[in-house]
């Protein structure tokens, strides 16, 4: 191994791959040795093999071109294969730096379209998006080029949104501190002589700060790599950064509150009245003065407590934008807009997936579960009573034993008048004897007295049944026209849709429940049809939908959790459950957002 080592380097040597010292100086670059480029070398093997780095571009600065050339030859001795890419100076007219990204920008493109993939737990759509090869890029700089680095690495973070872990690799690297204006994280090594590596990990945010430096790890030619985390699991403090957050009041998730009024006292005792929307201030961590509450603030609240940073509340610049959108299919409006405009990191609301939400966001760890019910008028009911009513006291059965108690009891009479003597002459023939007890069933009586027995005990037995079915009858007709004499026009919104054409179903503008319904593989095909023809079935706000709720033949179909805070003291709207397209809620995040599972976690 030693000999083949021996012999690698002076081929190098010879071809000019690795420059001596004194070449060095006599060029005014940075004196790299042989056992220094192949130390940087082993490290950088060693560091993306622990990382499961799976492919490796280097590029680097301009004068750390010819290390380069000599680590790319070095780091075959350890079966690690680069991209094909130039490595000389970067904005040449003669070479193009490509890099991992550009390699693989087609796979970036591919694993956008993501398949829709249905959740047996909740019976809903989910997507997902597929697992990015572990891509690298490895930029070789020197200790006076830390600061045309860190704008390459930020330049290649925004251009890749982040689904490349970058790396500054350099021989006795200083902590360059840069203001952030974009959110960014990379690696940065500094190779010592001593075949040591020191590894930091570089958080970068958009509110003008100084980055964070974290030490992530150490390397020494005799141990190894020594990680205490793996990239993007180290921030545990925020140190006070600012995170910004797009957002419009949607109660009960955000609302605005209001002050807390002073304490009354009613006997001495103070009295105390609860109220959600009370509160003694502004959200501790918030940078806007304005009394929001709600349970996502609470959310924030308590991510910002757990990892000292504050929050910044962004509005839409227009109110025509206070929708949470979908991504390209509405022209980016709405909060997935902001996010995509990087107006914002946080989306804080709790949205559902979709097919073209995954392609512009990501989405953080559930926060909600809901489901979705259709809402009516509370006077848009049928009435039930008719001249079925006065059959339907009874059911099928009822009915069926009260004929068969009539035929049985005019046979027991017709057999007993047979063995009479002298029986009355409309009592010998069976049908005047049924018709005569089908009188006594009408509460008519007999011209002739029986004056057997037998007889009358039929008889008496037949009216005291009679007078049991007169009771219960009245009482089952009189309940059933006092409390069910109306009812709604339909239960499912199957029948809503397709069995009562007069009515209209609309849903919220810009949520993901118009692309589970187009998606819902033919279950719902008129209404999908419906929802893209006519642009008024959607509406702005869950006002404008009760509105027309109140005012039309309109059905809203929306979330519950929602329409329950607004309805709970309204009694003219009715709720109809029929439990659809159960859904995960989540916060929306820019693309791979650095932080990511760091929120997750928490």
């Amino acid at each position: 191994m030693l000999r083949s080592c021996m012999f690698f380097f002076l081929v190098l040597w010879i071809t000019g791959g690795i420059p001596t010292r004194a070449s060095e100086d006599r060029q005014g670059a940075p004196p790299y040795s042989p056992e220094d480029v192949f130390g940087m070398a082993r490290f950088i093997a060693e560091f993306v093999q622990h990382l499961r780095i799976y492919s490796l571009c280097i590029s680097s600065t301009s004068e750390s071109a010819e290390l380069s050339k000599g680590v790319l030859a070095s780091l075959s001795s350890y079966l690690v294969f680069t991209s094909p890419c130039c490595v000389f100076e970067r904005n040449s007219n003669q070479t193009k730096i490509c890099s991992a990204y550009d390699r693989h920008t087609h796979m970036y493109q591919e694993n956008l379209q993501t398949p829709f993939l249905p959740s047996s737990s909740t019976g809903t759509a989910h997507l997902k998006k597929k697992s990015l090869p572990n891509l690298a890029e490895i930029h070789l700089a020197s200790k006076g080029e830390m600061e045309e680095a860190t704008d390459y690495v930020l330049e290649k973070y925004e251009m890749t949104q982040g689904a490349i872990t970058m790396a500054i690799v350099g021989f006795d690297l200083e902590t360059y501190h840069k203001k952030g204006v974009n959110t960014a994280r990379w690696i940065v090594a500094s190779y010592k002589e001593n075949n040591t590596a020191s590894i930091y990990e570089v958080y970068s945010f958009t509110d003008n700060k100084d980055d964070l430096w974290l030490e992530m790890g150490q390397w020494q030619a005799s141990r190894g790599v020594s990680l205490r985390h793996f990239p993007g699991e180290a921030l545990r403090d925020f140190q006070g950064h600012t995170l910004r957050t797009a957002f419009f009041p949607y109660a009960p998730y955000i609302m605005m509150g209001k002050k807390c009024p002073d304490s009354t006292f009613l006997y001495g005792t103070e009295v105390f009245q609860y109220d959600p929307t009370c509160v003694s201030g502004p959200p501790k961590h918030s940078t806007v003065k304005e009394l929001y509450v709600g349970y996502l603030i609470d959310v924030m609240e308590t991510l910002a407590e757990s990892l000292n940073f504050t929050y910044e509340l962004v509005l839409p610049k227009n109110e025509s934008d206070y929708i949470f959108g979908v991504g390209e299919e509405d022209g980016f409006k709405g909060l997935v807009g902001m996010v995509v405009r990087k107006e914002a990191e946080i989306i804080l609301s709790s949205l559902g997936y979709t097919r073209s939400r995954l392609k512009v966001i990501d989405f953080s760890t559930n926060i909600d579960y809901f489901e979705r019910n259709l809402y009516i008028r509370q006077g848009a009911t049928l009435s039930t009573v008719g001249w079925g009513t006065y059959a339907m006291s009874f059911d099928k059965w009822t009915w069926l034993s009260t004929v068969s108690l009539l035929i049985l009891t005019s046979v027991v009479f017709w057999i007993s008048m047979g063995i009479e003597r002298n029986p009355p002459e409309d009592t010998v023939r069976f049908r005047d004897i049924l018709f005569m007890f089908f009188s006594c069933t009408m509460q008519q009586g007999t011209p002739n007295v029986i004056e057997s027995y037998r007889g009358r005990t039929v008889v008496w037995l037949y009216w005291f049944s009679c007078v049991v079915l007169y009771a219960a009858y009245t009482a089952v007709l009189t309940s059933y026209l006092t409390v069910s004499t109306e009812s709604l026009p339909f239960t499912t919104l199957q029948q809503a849709v397709e069995s009562f054409p007069e009515w209209q179903v609309g849903i919220l503008e810009g949520t993901s429940l118009r692309q589970l319904i187009n998606e819902s593989k033919g279950i719902y095909p008129t209404l999908s049809d419906r929802l893209n023809k006519d642009p008024s079935l959607l509406v702005t706000s869950d006002a404008h939908g009760i509105e027309k709720v109140l005012t039309e033949k309109f059905v809203y179909f929306a979330d519950t959790p929602a329409l329950k805070y607004m309805l709970q003291d309204n009694c003219s709207v009715s709720e109809i459950h029929v439990g659809l397209f159960f859904s995960y809620g989540h916060l929306g995040l820019a693309n791979h957002l650095p932080y990511v599972n760091i929120l997750d976690s928490y």
